[in-house]
């Protein structure tokens, strides 16, 4: 039995991949195309890992790291499926397929460098050779129910009298699918930045529509995802949560609070993301694209010359109206205007240039509390004189 999977045209036989312009698998050579319900799928079974598999197609030998789920055959180039990848634990619960051509999403990319006024000018020619893949990013979604309860003091003086208003607060609330990708390797703050996915347009996993995709299996599970970084996220947010529920907003003392998380359920999903890789003058400049929203993350070369000249001018606006001043030792209302322009024109090289490195700035984890379930049960106060 072969230990990989290749989709076959059921009538010639020939290799077929997904098409994401056409959501279906086309033949090239005998010109149909194909709905997932017309495809014969083979099933995934469980087997021993192994280092080297034979192509379904050649019968080759086929090198391949540890997590990968897809490869393509050296010899044939045939796109095969690693069978033991998807089986068991690594059988995805869901796929969101992916839905733009490589055209789309290089005319989206070069729609978001056009964007940027301080990029090296002769970047844009270096784009014209970038390489684009489609990868689907294993993720682990966790949908629960919380309730929480805090303890804290707010203190205030009053005609010399410290008074102390001690309050409790308890709530309920539900998260709807709070992600986290489940992939070491990649860089989490740029999958972060192109966040949401929509969740709606996620189908029952079918391996079809990893062929001629890159796609991995996960390489941290959901206890560790849950354990280094979920818990902490939601007990944050149902904290943050119930301390803006009052009329005391923020604690001069938060003396206690417990955060309670039941009814958790994790799915395991493949989302997708386009990998762009730029080289430029020696330097490989990676970034990410959501397939659904086109949201790119990224860090971008700025060009030094065009900075240099922009702080030049920045500086001089706030200097020329100060050194006047000196000089005359008296201060025009022009002289105040000069000021702001060049303290506010600061503030915008700074976030111009911010915005050149992408970082968490995607969907907040408040964002994912389900819509009118957030309900408070106690919000009571007590006061005691100092």
């Amino acid at each position: 039995m072969s230990s990989t999977i290749s989709q076959k045209c059921p009538t010639c036989g020939s290799n077929l991949e997904y098409d994401a312009d056409l959501e279906k698998w086309p033949c090239e050579y005998c010109h149909k195309n194909y709905s997932i319900d017309e495809l014969v799928l083979e099933k995934a079974e469980d087997s021993k890992e192994l280092e080297y598999y034979h192509c379904s197609n050649c019968g080759a030998e086929i090198f391949n790291n540890k997590y990968n789920i897809t490869a393509n055959c050296i010899y044939c180039d045939s796109p095969v499926i690693i069978k033991q990848r998807i089986a068991g634990e690594f059988n995805p619960n869901h796929i969101i397929p992916f839905k733009s051509s490589k055209k789309e999403i290089l005319n989206a990319f070069k729609e978001h460098i056009s964007l940027k006024r301080l990029l090296p000018k002769d970047f844009f020619s270096y784009c014209k050779n970038i390489q684009i893949e489609g990868m689907y990013v294993p993720y682990w979604i966790l949908t629960a129910e919380v309730s929480a309860a805090i303890y804290g003091t707010t203190l205030k003086r009053i005609n010399g009298q410290e008074i102390a208003n001690h309050y409790r607060r308890k709530g309920t609330m539900s998260f709807d699918k709070i992600p986290a990708d489940a992939k070491t390797t990649m860089n989490s703050n740029h999958l972060d930045a192109i966040e949401p996915f929509d969740y709606k347009q996620f189908e029952p996993f079918n391996y079809a529509y990893l062929l001629g995709y890159y796609a991995e299996k996960y390489d941290t599970t959901k206890d560790e995802v849950y354990e280094e970084e979920i818990k902490k996220r939601i007990e944050d947010v149902a904290v943050d949560k119930l301390l803006k529920a009052g009329t005391n907003k923020r604690p001069d003392s938060l003396f206690s609070k417990n955060v309670n998380i039941y009814k958790s359920k994790f799915e395991y999903m493949l989302v997708p993301v386009w990998i762009i890789k730029v080289k430029y003058k020696g330097k490989t400049y990676d970034f990410y694209m959501n397939d659904q929203s086109k949201k790119l993350s990224g860090t971008f070369p700025v060009s030094v010359v065009k900075e240099f000249i922009l702080s030049i001018i920045i500086f001089l606006t706030i200097f020329i109206p100060v050194l006047y001043f000196f000089i005359t030792a008296y201060i025009t209302t022009f002289s105040y205007i000069m000021i702001a322009v060049g303290i506010l024109a600061a503030f915008i090289l700074k976030n111009i240039v911010k915005s050149y490195s992408v970082g968490k700035t995607g969907k907040k984890d408040r964002d994912y509390i389900t819509q009118g379930s957030f309900f408070v049960s106690d919000n009571s106060e007590e006061t005691s004189y100092l």
